[in-house]
């Protein structure tokens, strides 16, 4: 709390005084108020997003790219002349598109359609004014009229033949244009990734063909059939696929070289291992053997993903978390790095890696005494057996595509000076009025 106290004089003196007072609070309150007009001044904020229908785009299942644009006004006591929006994509490709308010391209029509999905801002004329006080000058433009929801939305569509696989980013911006020139009035940015998967049928040993650099190969066949694949290239994962139904161990195979090559394979489960080769040492689920024919020291690494049924483990008394898989080295038994990745209601999911292929084992080892059952999974699906790491909050977290760069010509600070200049205005008034009253 606070108290202006104020001593008025008598005579001439007071006169004299009351008149200066009457004219000094006249100026102030003038000035106060031009300077609350200019701080408080028209406002025009537009906003923009970009989404990508799916941040990873499969090259070997679509070639199309959609992304979801919407531009909103807000402030609309003056209008802002919007002209068009450009779309600059970065990346192992490099495009710029660009198209004008209404969705007719402007840039780039070859590879890009452009749907509007709702255009629903008032179009009036007006002085027009920007981010950062730029001026368009009178004019017509949108956000004149505050009955509208001043939203403007777009669904544009990219074609993909002529990009290549890799990361990307999208720099979306809309550009106002008066008579006084052009600017940018919103920024906004999204990322999305291009891969490519090339769907073959594999089995009979008959080759596949791959025809050109994909980011991954998955061939589709029956176990205990052979694949073969043409034109493999270096660090593109070829992922092989069994069809052979739930009862077979091995449900996945993944093969990476380290040069360009045709690879052959085959995976068989068998009964029993050759008499040159001696068991494992440990209780074993299945025997597998995988060839891959390819040139020496070629096979950079490889992943095998099986399953192993909880009843043979109850029957056998195993800790699910035991299991492993065993490749005969030719001489020894190695046991191999081995992660379990999920379970359902029959059986248990694991995968290991493996520096070439040969025979293999999968085995566990019995419970101890008094060891704690592991709960049932839950109903329905595979249950992740993941641990999820909890990261250590450094701030607030933005989801890819979801920012929302806003652009105002207003700081938040001009309110705390409004406020300050409304409370000397009140005190001038105050003062005038006493002093007019005597």
């Amino acid at each position: 709390m606070f108290m202006i106290k104020i001593k008025f004089m008598s005579g001439k003196k007071r006169s004299s005084y009351a008149e200066l007072i009457k004219k000094n609070c006249s100026l102030l309150l003038t000035v106060l108020l031009v300077l609350m007009l200019i701080w408080s001044g028209p406002a025009s904020a537009v906003t923009v997003t970009v989404t990508p229908s799916s941040s990873v785009v499969d090259l070997g299942k679509t070639n199309e790219l959609e992304l979801n644009i919407n531009i909103e006004l807000q402030n609309v006591d003056r209008y802002v002349p919007l002209s068009y929006v450009i779309l600059n994509v970065t990346g192992p490709v490099n495009r710029v598109y660009e198209f004008y308010i209404n969705g007719s391209v402007k840039m780039g029509g070859g590879e890009i359609r452009v749907e509007p999905v709702e255009i629903n801002a008032s179009y009036g004329y007006g002085y027009g004014y920007a981010a950062g006080g730029y001026e368009f000058g009178y004019g017509y433009g949108y956000g004149y009229n505050t009955s509208y929801s001043n939203r403007l939305s777009y669904r544009v569509v990219i074609k993909l033949d002529n990009y290549q696989v890799g990361e990307y980013s999208v720099n979306v911006g809309v550009v106002a244009a008066g008579e006084n020139g052009e600017v940018s009035v919103a920024k906004n940015s999204a990322t999305f990734s291009l891969i490519k998967t090339v769907y073959v049928g594999g089995g009979g040993g008959e080759a596949v063909k791959v025809p050109s650099t994909p980011t991954e190969i998955v061939v589709h066949t029956p176990t205990g059939a052979e694949f073969t694949v043409s034109n493999v290239q270096p660090d593109v994962p070829v992922k092989v696929e069994f069809d052979g139904g739930r009862n077979i161990t091995v449900d996945e195979m993944e093969i990476v070289v380290n040069k360009s090559m045709e690879i052959k394979g085959e995976v068989k489960e068998v009964e029993s291992l050759p008499t040159y080769i001696p068991a494992p040492p440990k209780p074993v689920y299945s025997y597998l053997r995988i060839e891959v024919s390819a040139e020496p020291g070629s096979i950079k690494y490889g992943k095998i993903k099986f399953k192993v049924s909880k009843a043979w483990m109850e029957e056998n008394d195993i800790d699910e978390s035991t299991v492993k898989l065993l490749r005969y080295t030719g001489t020894l038994w190695q046991e191999l790095s081995t992660s379990m990745v999920g379970e359902d209601a029959n059986y248990v999911y694991y995968e290991a890696e493996t520096p070439g292929f040969s025979y293999f084992a999968v085995v566990g080892e019995k419970k101890t005494v008094g060891e704690e059952v592991s709960p049932a999974p839950s109903e329905g699906g595979v249950v992740n057996k993941t641990k999820e790491v909890k990261q250590p909050e450094t701030g607030k977290v933005t989801k890819p595509g979801e920012e929302n760069v806003k652009v105002k010509t207003r700081a938040g600070r001009k309110t705390l000076i409004l406020i300050i200049a409304a409370v000397i205005a009140a005190v001038c008034i105050a003062i005038y009025f006493k002093l007019t009253r005597e």
